[in-house]
């Protein structure tokens, strides 16, 4: 055995790099690394205070947030050289609401002298004011030209008139941000459109791919957003308010890029799609938040998909709505490319919008089809339907839809999209499903190309990534 005191320095450095290889955050605090690497001996702590790549990430939360963490992170950042930093602080009281605010504000000013470094920023503020603390964003010329994710949760501040103007913060930092390319901002708890001189967000969105925001938008602010986003792929968005006085009325948008849109609503969806064209959209989750009070209304819904006339891959659809099949297959008809289908009927009320006149359309093929090519969504290989059956499903029916469209399929196909996934997926309630088909799908699930989830047991993987 080498005595390790004998390991060459370049050799024993990769070895520290590989005690935090994997972590987005370092935690700062002294029991872990890279902290613990300076108090082994002499060697070890003379190799690790000159290596920045050790100390150019941490994590701080305020459960160690003491009078001595603003001197920590002076001498954390000043150990990582002139490398960007990624950071993530987390500031919220205890569960008895104690905060030591002059540690928070001198943690923060530490970090706010480096604003020129920041590259990858994970700001919390929970329960607090954020004013006094943010205040060295707010005064002076500020430049962040390393910047490229910047991630904001300022949920549990006071609501309306008296809550803060998270707004002016989020533009001053950002004001030059020329390699922003993710901006994500939680806000749930403040009703934005009550505070009196409110207005509407501007982001620098020239290379912006990335846009997560979970706070209240109107339809026309979320079209304004999308605006400023020439190259957004991503959207992650909560539409939850009517139109703002304050926000100018925009006109209809065609966005050339966006190829993944999430929406969470409670109101004006509707109003949203009148005004969207998405060519490129791949990826499309619609979510309604609103426990039954908003209107749906399939039409505008489906005129948005027909101008947007896009290759459409994965839709989702959890809604409180009773919608038909008629109307289900109306939407299907149009979206040859979909590969996954999930639809949530939240009501969970008869008559259903999947029977029998569905499943039969999914394996029905154009006439003189030499093989099986199927008519309705040919690509389609993976749904759920929960809460959405209207009455007991022929017997043989969902397993026939299911294996001939596993032989349209080459075994394997599902290799290109993700490590170890089965090549068909299924999400299903069995409340109308007979136990002989059951049992056949479980005999699929076994053989290894078909994944079941039954009755809500879809685990934490549920939400697979099919790109």
């Amino acid at each position: 055995m080498v005595p390790i005191d004998t390991i060459p320095p370049e050799l024993l450095l990769k070895i520290f790099f590989q005690g935090i290889a994997g972590q987005e955050y370092v935690l700062a605090e002294r029991p872990a690394a890279p902290w613990i690497l300076t108090q082994v001996c002499r060697y070890w702590r003379s190799l690790a205070v000159v290596a920045p790549e050790l100390w150019c990430s941490f994590a701080i939360d305020t459960e160690h947030m003491n009078h001595s963490i603003a001197q920590m992170m002076s001498t954390w950042i000043g150990r990582s050289g002139n490398l960007p930093l990624t950071v993530a602080l987390a500031i919220a009281p205890d569960e008895e609401g104690n905060l030591d605010e002059d540690a928070c504000r001198s943690a923060f000013a530490v970090l706010a002298q480096y604003i020129h470094r920041w590259k990858d920023i994970h700001f919390t503020w929970s329960g607090h004011d954020l004013c006094p603390l943010a205040d060295p964003l707010r005064h002076g010329q500020i430049s962040t030209p390393l910047l490229e994710a910047f991630s904001l949760d300022t949920t549990m501040f006071s609501n309306g008139v008296e809550g803060p103007h998270i707004e002016a913060y989020i533009r001053h930092v950002l004001q030059d941000a020329p390699r922003l390319h993710t901006f994500v901002w939680f806000d749930t708890d403040i009703e934005r459109r009550t505070v009196a001189d409110w207005r509407h967000l501007s982001l620098p969105g020239a290379r912006l791919h990335t846009l997560n925001l979970d706070c209240d938008l109107s339809p026309e602010e979320i079209v304004g957003l999308l605006a400023q986003c020439p190259v957004l792929d991503c959207a992650d968005l909560s539409v939850a308010i009517s139109f703002n006085i304050l926000c100018e009325v925009p006109q209809a948008l065609t966005h050339a890029t966006l190829r993944q849109l999430h929406l969470q609503f409670t109101d004006q969806v509707m109003r949203l799609f009148d005004l969207l064209t998405l060519p490129a959209l791949h990826d499309l989750r619609v979510s309604d938040f609103s426990n039954d009070t908003a209107d749906w209304h399939h039409e505008p819904f489906l005129k948005f998909l027909q101008r947007s006339n896009c290759a459409l891959a994965s839709l989702t659809l959890s809604l409180w709505v009773n919608f038909t099949q008629e109307t289900l297959l109306r939407t299907l008809a149009g979206l040859p490319s979909l590969e996954y289908l999930y639809v949530e009927d939240q009501k969970c009320t008869p008559p259903g919008c999947v029977g029998n006149e569905l499943l039969h359309q999914l394996c029905h093929q154009p006439p003189e089809t030499e093989g099986f090519k199927p008519k309705l969504c040919p690509k389609l290989r993976g749904f759920g339907l929960i809460g959405v059956f209207g009455a007991a499903i022929a017997s043989g029916l969902l397993p026939l839809a299911i294996r001939l469209r596993r032989h349209w399929f080459p075994p394997g196909i599902a290799k290109k999209y993700a490590m170890n996934t089965p090549d068909f997926w299924v999400a299903l309630d069995s409340e109308h499903l007979r136990s002989q088909d059951l049992d056949l799908l479980r005999t699929w699930q076994h053989q290894g190309w078909l994944r079941v989830d039954l009755d809500n047991d879809y685990g934490d993987d549920f939400e697979m990534d099919w790109e």
